[in-house]
């Protein structure tokens, strides 16, 4: 995982969530019209669960990401509000890929040295998908088909 400045997120990151997130608001519309497929999940709670994260790996995966930034949307001056962080990493930091769930999961604002009680978003580095989370217990999430074809599939196995 690689924290980013805020020079690094406005040169790498920036135009990215801006290819994927035309909103910082999840009440309205968020995405862009390049993602095409998009769902409400719900329950979803501020800390991603492992079988989330390993659903997106799995949709990541199929359209050939290996990592994904992570922002967030109510901006700090004080912290680190965005990282790059690789897809294995990110299953491994909250709970394990699909063989090894561990439920008891490591914090993952500890990790990202970033506090994640707000909103924030994990977005592809291609600009192929998204996952925008509210604190009030809901995300949207969009891809393109054969993505979200992968998270459905994935999320129906393991729940």
């Amino acid at each position: 995982m690689r924290i980013l400045s805020q020079t690094e997120y406005e040169q790498q990151a920036k135009s990215i969530f801006r290819r994927v997130f035309i909103e910082n608001e999840l009440y309205e519309q968020p995405f862009s019209s390049s993602i095409t497929e998009r769902v409400i999940v719900f329950p979803c709670e501020i800390l991603p669960d492992p079988y989330l994260v390993n659903a997106l790996f799995a949709g990541a995966t199929k359209v050939n990401d290996v990592g994904c930034f992570f922002s967030q949307l109510w901006r700090s001056s004080e912290e680190p509000n965005d990282c790059y962080i690789p897809l294995k990493e990110l299953c491994e930091i909250c709970g394990g890929l699909p063989s090894t769930y561990n439920l008891d999961n490591k914090n993952l604002d500890l990790e990202l040295h970033m506090n994640l009680i707000c909103e924030n978003a994990f977005y592809s580095a291609t600009g192929k998908w998204g996952l925008m989370r509210s604190h009030e217990g809901f995300s949207v999430l969009g891809g393109s088909p054969s993505f979200m074809n992968a998270v459905i599939v994935v999320r129906s196995l393991i729940w």
